[in-house]
């Protein structure tokens, strides 16, 4: 610019010109320089941000890539949030460009181009496609590792592609405006050269308009660097002999070095040694021609790895015509080179199995010139592929100026086959099935067909009119709602089964309104858009479920796959709707998740219940032994007895938790159902009041029934409080028996219910009833409705336990205000089983001398039990390992009379032990002890034959009486 500015200055310094021209000439080189800021902070302003969001979709969707492949084939299920956040920043950045957005980056201003627009719509289809199949392979991975689904492939290199096509698009862009910039730098130089050649030439006649003059050149060539250091893009100048003489600061940022060690070195050194070569044999080309267009290099940076870059360039001249510098712009090509290549090895892999296909593909420019066709077409039609390369789609057509099948192919994007005849080279014909689709590239595009020979199945027409009625029977047959529209929901066709679910006969639905005649007015304004989007987005299959009115005035929840029906040109005329009732399906599923969430929280007291045993067992044993050391006229000695008789409220609430888990201990009998009924009644009148009528309703002929007679009492306890309560003043109470009998096909339809022949038990009450968000939760342990202090929400609970304990079921049946019935169903049992035993009524606490040896893993239950037992007489040898109560056996052999053991522990479990113990002294007896009772004690909650067992917590005159059972 100096040089230009002293040529500027220099000429005929005498010449006249008037001043209204110098001002003139002078607006126009500002107005000049002004617009040329202007683009400048355009191109900076505009481009950057663009491009940058251009390579971050790129970046992101390609980390995404890479990572799930990882995820999926290697089995890593940790970083699937990771794959999530990086396809939703790749998203965001091409919504980002759709509509503009402010990043860190930059502000990134909405694309104008239409056609730019297109494509990062394309991307951004592309995107979502490319989450939704990493969700669904995310959902169907299994253990050990998953294949990765071919569709990552297709999808990711489309959306490379696209990226691509987007970046080169921005690229064009922005060489237009950096064009434009140029030449208005060209200009505003020209104008520099002739406003200094004025001043020159009019230096002598005015000095003051000579300095002006000067400062505006120096001003605009200032503006001008600021403007060649903060272009977008990489410039770059070297003298004759290849030496770099400036870079601007996008240079030495893509590149990573300093202006300062880049100058004065040569261009060559920078370059690949595979690259060093060609510019030195190029380099004297380009000088002596005066530009380069599209040169391509690689290029080392400064930490050492190489980028792929593309150079346009030019020669400057001096005044005397000589070469003074080049100046050249370059881009960073590195991903776009890389991106071509898997383009390249895509389009290699589509070769291969083109190739090898069985099928005949074809592929034709837009006017219909082959442009490939696989082995298989060939042979098909009898040219070989040279020959059709010289060929048209229409050459090997039976009507060879029939173009509007190919016209319609090429505007079809569905890839739906239509019938052609084609001719052999032979002159011979065939029908063939073509399926058509065009494939869009930059700048043009193409048609791939498939080509199939349905020559035989088109002439076998009575094979088609047999495979429609066929077809057509096999509808009427389905067990499946079949029913299709045309394209104003007219209802076309309606099968047997329609007739039957819906209650309506074809002749009086045909030609109606789908909508209008089956779906529920509360619906009808959602459910017709899934038409809607099924004619206008075209799906091959689609899905949904809705409700439907069937005769008389009710309702039938549907599942529908729905498909679009065409004619033989591809159009569309309708939808084919399939329905199948979910209706008791759906009421199935929710029967069984009360079910499992009942099984849960039984789970869940069970658990509870055993360790709270444990430490009511600690509580209970050391009161009564202070108790039993205690005169009953200490004051401590009323407070003791408070605190026993907490214990004693605590665990009887265990019991109850234990009934609802269905693991307390209990003591099965055969027994008749209305005689213990019977016997309760008077308790039971007592317990709900006079103001309320009990009525007794027994049924005749009842088979007997096996369970715990204890168990009777409390279901029919908590039944009539809980119906006591739901009775505001006088009412009724209802207690009926009867025998009942399921079969399978029953069972089957009622979620829960066994097949075979039970006791039903129905407890009734006129009371205020119960809502369905009540029922739900009716067996739930503490949920009650009644006020603080008046329930603890057990009693249902322990009723439920009990039941299902003893292999039984139980249904609620409430409306609100108009009561509640439980009806509740146990197994029946052979009439002629009996079953007795002698209790031990003593009331008196029997004592012992006996050796006991005592195992128990908790050792304050153990401390406790070791008191009592000594208490009572007995000589204990106690321990907390089952090994170590074998050594103490073997040392011991002839004095241990009984094991007293805890069933779970850790070593061994208490059967175990004893098996391990009767090897040493087969005539040792066993009593066992737990909080809950484990299979090894107990199936299914009822006690085995011959096994003894102390339930926890239990009281010193309970563990002396079992003492005394066992050992007697």
């Amino acid at each position: 610019m100096t040089n230009t500015t002293e040529q500027a200055t220099t000429g005929r310094d005498r010449m006249k010109m008037p001043t209204s021209f110098i001002l003139a000439l002078s607006v126009l080189v500002i107005l000049v320089i002004v617009f040329s800021s202007v683009v400048a902070e355009r191109i900076t302003g505009r481009y950057p941000p663009l491009i940058t969001a251009a390579l971050k979709i790129e970046l992101e969707a390609a980390t995404a890539h890479l990572q799930f492949e990882e995820t999926i084939i290697e089995d890593r299920h940790d970083e699937i949030s990771s794959i999530r956040s990086h396809l939703d920043r790749s998203a965001w950045y091409a919504r980002a460009m759709l509509s503009g957005s402010e990043d860190p980056d930059g502000v990134v201003v909405p694309l104008v181009d239409p056609q730019t627009r297109a494509e990062v719509k394309t991307v951004l289809a592309s995107v979502i496609e490319f989450r939704a199949i990493a969700e669904e392979q995310w959902a169907a991975r299994s253990e050990g590792g998953t294949e990765l689904d071919p569709r990552f492939c297709r999808v990711f290199n489309d959306l490379l592609v696209h990226v691509s096509q987007v970046s080169a698009s921005l690229d064009r862009s922005m060489q237009r405006d950096i064009h434009r910039f140029r030449l208005l730098q060209a200009l505003l130089l020209f104008l520099s050269i002739a406003f200094s050649a004025l001043a020159w030439m009019f230096l002598n006649r005015n000095r003051r308009r000579h300095e002006s003059t000067l400062k505006l050149v120096q001003h605009s060539e200032k503006k001008f660097r600021t403007m060649y250091d903060n272009a977008p893009l990489s410039y770059q100048s070297l003298d004759a002999d290849g030496r770099f003489l400036d870079v601007n600061s996008t240079w030495c940022s893509v590149l990573g070095y300093e202006r300062e060690e880049i100058i004065g070195t040569r261009f060559g050194d920078l370059l690949h040694p595979d690259w060093r070569p060609h510019f030195e044999e190029q380099f004297p080309a380009f000088k002596a021609r005066g530009y380069v267009h599209d040169v391509q290099f690689r290029i080392r940076h400064k930490e050492g790895r190489y980028l792929d870059i593309s150079f346009e360039g030019c020669i400057g001249y001096g005044s005397d015509g000589k070469f003074q510098q080049t100046y050249c712009v370059f881009q960073d090509i590195t991903t776009r080179m890389r991106v071509t290549g898997e383009l390249r090895a895509s389009e290699e892999k589509f070769r291969t199995f083109a190739n090898q296909s069985t099928e005949g593909i074809s592929v034709a420019d837009l006017a219909g010139r082959y442009t490939y066709v696989n082995p298989a077409f060939c042979d098909m039609v009898g040219w070989d592929a040279k020959e059709l390369l010289e060929m048209t789609v229409f050459d090997v057509t039976a009507d060879k100026q029939d173009k509007a099948t190919f016209d319609k192919t090429k505007g079809n994007q569905e890839g739906v086959p239509v019938l052609v005849t084609l001719v052999r080279k032979n002159g011979s014909t065939f029908i063939a099935e073509v399926t058509g689709k065009v494939l869009s590239t930059e700048g043009a595009g193409s048609v791939m067909g498939t080509v199939r020979d349905v020559t035989e199945k088109i002439r076998d027409v009575d094979a088609l009119r047999e495979a429609k009625e066929f077809s057509e029977n096999l509808i009427n047959t389905a067990d499946a709602l079949i029913v299709t529209l045309d394209l104003e929901a007219r209802i076309t066709s309606f099968n047997d089964y329609a007739e039957t679910l819906t209650g309506r006969k074809r002749a009086e639905v045909l030609g109606r309104n789908w909508f209008e005649l089956f779906i529920p007015e509360r619906d009808r304004q959602e459910i017709p858009a899934v038409f809607s989007d099924v004619l206008k987005n075209m799906p091959e299959v689609s899905a949904n479920r809705n409700p439907i009115l069937v005769a008389p005035e009710g309702e039938r929840m549907m599942q529908w796959r729905n498909s679009v029906l065409r004619d033989a040109h591809g159009e569309i005329t309708g939808v084919l709707a399939i329905g199948t009732d979910l209706s008791d399906q759906i009421e199935l599923e929710n029967q069984l998740r009360q079910a499992q969430k009942m099984e849960a929280i039984g789970l869940l007291a069970g658990g509870v219940a055993h360790d709270f045993n444990n430490m009511l067992g600690v509580i209970l044993g050391h009161n009564e032994l202070a108790l039993q050391d205690m005169n009953p006229a200490d004051p401590l000695y009323d407070d003791l007895m408070e605190i026993g008789k907490a214990a004693d409220r605590s665990a009887e609430l265990t019991r109850q938790l234990l009934a609802f888990a269905r693991k307390q201990t209990v003591d099965p009998k055969v027994l008749d159902l209305n005689d213990t009924l019977e016997s309760t009644l008077n308790m039971l009148r007592r317990l709900i009041g006079e103001d309320i009528n009990l009525a007794w309703l027994p049924g005749a002929n009842i088979a007997p029934i096996r369970i715990d007679p204890s168990q009777v009492d409390q279901m029919l306890a908590n039944l009539c409080v809980n119906a006591r309560d739901a009775i505001a003043g006088v009412g009724h109470i209802t207690i009926e028996t009867r025998e009942v009998t399921f079969d399978e096909e029953y069972c089957a339809d009622h979620a829960g219910f066994m097949p075979g022949s039970y006791a039903q038990l129905t407890v009734s009450d006129d009371g205020r009833g119960m809502e369905a968000a009540v029922l739900d939760r009716l067996y739930e342990p503490y949920f009650t409705t009644k006020a603080l202090g008046q329930g603890t929400g057990l009693g249902l609970a322990t009723v439920y336990g009990i039941i299902k304990q003893n292999s039984g079921f139980i249904n609620a049946y409430s409306e609100v205000g108009k009561g509640t019935s439980f009806k509740i169903y146990l197994p029946t049992v052979d009439s002629e089983l009996h079953e007795s035993e002698t209790e031990i009524t003593s009331t008196q606490e029997p004592h012992g001398e006996e050796c006991i040896l005592l195992v128990e893993d908790e050792p304050s239950i153990l401390q406790m039990t070791t008191r009592i037992l000594e208490s009572l007489g007995y000589r204990v040898l106690a321990t907390s390992s089952a090994s170590e109560a074998i050594e103490i056996l073997e040392s011991n052999r002839d004095d241990i009379q009984l094991l007293l053991t805890d069933v779970i522990m850790p070593e061994m479990s208490g059967q175990d032990l004893i098996a391990r113990l009767r090897r040493i002294r087969p005539e040792i007896m066993c009593l066992y002890m737990s909080g809950y009772t484990a299979n090894v004690i107990a199936h299914h909650g009822v006690l085995d034959e011959g096994v003894n067992f102390i339930q926890k917590p239990f009281s010193r005159n309970d563990l002396a009486h079992a003492l005394r059972r066992v050992l007697q």
